[in-house]
């Protein structure tokens, strides 16, 4: 029997994941364990469990009580909010505990942004040294671990929305990303768990999706789903009204422009296959209803 936590299970790459694993016809030799603060969020099949635990923040002690006797770990890196300068810490925190509980495999889901730690600073430091702790206790504890490096997920354009659906211009910088469904993550990571580190140990994979688009056409794919077509000015990426850590973005996007700012490449259609890989179009088709 293969035991594997999921934390925090309420992620959408946590539920995804959980979802996948339970698709899987190796389905009857696991057992998942969910560990969230609430419980609504879990699956309710047989094959999982939930486990309620404070969080990251709830010390070692708590932490490896709920890592017990699991073979592996999904860890998702908090999504900021009101501890968001203690994600690093918190993350760090979920990591030693798995690998003091016994756990020997952990899939970290993580950031691109550590590619560029000056210049992606705000957010490049939730996600460098969860990484190099990892490295340490692949040597203090015999650890083996994959990282799934998130890029810049498909959820984030429903910023728009609310500017499509009252057609009010919608400013954008000059640069292109690769936006990868947040659910594909989820599914990347239950391959890793179920093929375990014989396949997977010390691997980065960089999470994007298969297409190239630059803002304004993320933009305009949204509005033209609904029937509609907004004005997108192209400006400057600082004068972008955003909240700095995301204004780095764009102003690294426009430095490096016509190329594509987050990683572009196969990892994930190498991962879950091409057929389940979503496109910007298909995810845009499946959400329209949000700024409908």
């Amino acid at each position: 029997m293969v035991q594997i936590a999921i934390i925090p299970a309420s992620s959408r790459s946590g539920v995804t994941c959980v979802e996948a694993l339970l698709k899987q016809k190796e389905g009857n030799n696991i057992q998942i364990r969910q560990i969230v603060r609430r419980s609504e969020w879990t699956n309710t099949s047989a094959l999982t469990e939930t486990v309620l635990n404070t969080g990251a923040d709830s010390g070692s002690a708590a932490l490896e009580v709920a890592f017990a006797d699991c073979n592996s770990a999904l860890i998702v890196t908090p999504d900021g909010g009101a501890a968001f300068s203690d994600d690093a810490k918190l993350t760090e925190n979920m990591l030693r505990a798995a690998a003091s509980a016994g756990v020997k495999h952990i899939v970290l889901v993580g950031s691109w942004t550590v590619h560029h730690p000056e210049k992606l600073s705000e957010l490049a430091e939730r996600f460098l040294s969860p990484e190099k702790t990892l490295k340490e206790l692949e040597a203090s504890h015999g650890l083996k671990w994959t990282v799934l490096r998130g890029g810049y997920f498909m959820q984030n354009v429903l910023a728009y929305a609310d500017g499509i659906r009252n057609d009010l211009d919608i400013p954008c910088a000059k640069c292109l990303f690769s936006p990868v469904n947040v659910e594909n993550i989820g599914e990347c990571a239950a391959v890793c768990l179920l093929e375990g580190p014989e396949k997977h140990h010390g691997k980065y994979y960089e999470m994007s999706g298969p297409d190239a688009i630059s803002i304004d056409q993320i933009v305009q794919t949204m509005a033209s789903a609904v029937g509609k077509r907004v004005n997108t000015p192209i400006v400057s990426a600082a004068s972008l009204p955003l909240p700095n850590f995301f204004k780095q973005f764009f102003i690294l996007g426009e430095e490096t422009f016509p190329g594509c700012v987050t990683p572009f490449n196969n990892d994930v259609g190498d991962l879950i296959g091409t057929e389940k890989w979503t496109t910007y179009v298909q995810w845009v088709e499946s959400n329209k209803a949000a700024w409908d």
